[in-house]
């Protein structure tokens, strides 16, 4: 081999060489970008989710002594004592645990929401109260009550809900997008102890009777 063909060789090896160490620094760059964006990303959702989980919380316990539900004795609001007449009236389904994964009876309860001066902005509640100790083969005793609060566009809101009352659980996201557009994103608390478990309470019957029972509160949000 001439000394010219191995100059050639040895500046072609220069050359790969030198594109596989910048592929590789471009590789290691763009890693470090998704690591950290992530990471970001991460930490975002989760202060987001946290603070939507205060707001159900906060809610729940603003309802455990809500007149419309609680249980009032000699004009005194029992807080956490839950009257059963008030919560047939109030509701917007009333079923059993059974149903809250049957889409017509979800749909219904969208469909029959309230409208309540408590809450925050541009958001809805779904509140589900449930009786313990009222259980059945199909079972326990629940109320189920979609709640509207004060929010800046209510034919936003209206638009919503009735999307909501054709495509949930299946299609939240979906309805959320066709009404309000890609500008808006939403926040569903899931997986949290206020949305799973539930806060403790009392549900006093017309006889008399006090049965053990739970508020589970969910908080859909948009910002």
């Amino acid at each position: 081999m001439s000394f010219e063909q191995r100059r050639q060789s040895k500046g072609i090896s220069l050359t790969i060489s030198a594109v596989l160490e910048a592929l590789f620094f471009i590789g290691i760059i763009a890693f470090l970008y998704w690591f950290f964006l992530s990471r970001i990303l991460e930490i975002h959702t989760a202060t987001l989710t946290a603070d939507n989980e205060r707001r159900a919380i906060n809610f729940a316990n603003v309802l455990l002594s809500y007149e419309e539900i609680a249980y009032i004795n000699n004009g005194k609001i029992e807080r956490g004592l839950l009257d059963a007449s008030k919560l047939e009236s109030f509701a917007s389904k009333k079923g059993t645990t059974s149903d809250l994964t049957n889409e017509g009876f979800m749909s219904s309860a969208w469909r029959n929401y309230k409208q309540i001066s408590l809450g925050y902005p541009s958001s809805f509640a779904l509140v589900e109260v449930t009786d313990l100790e009222n259980c059945g083969e199909r079972g326990c005793v629940v109320w189920v009550t979609v709640l509207v609060g004060p929010t800046s566009n209510l034919d936003l809101t209206l638009k919503l809900l009735a999307c909501l009352a054709v495509g949930f659980p299946r299609n939240v996201h979906g309805c959320i997008i066709a009404t309000m557009g890609e500008t808006y994103t939403y926040y569903l608390s899931t997986g949290s102890p206020v949305a799973t478990v539930g806060l403790p309470t009392l549900i006093r019957y017309d006889d008399g009777t006090i049965h053990i029972g739970r508020m589970t509160v969910i908080v859909l949000e948009w910002r």
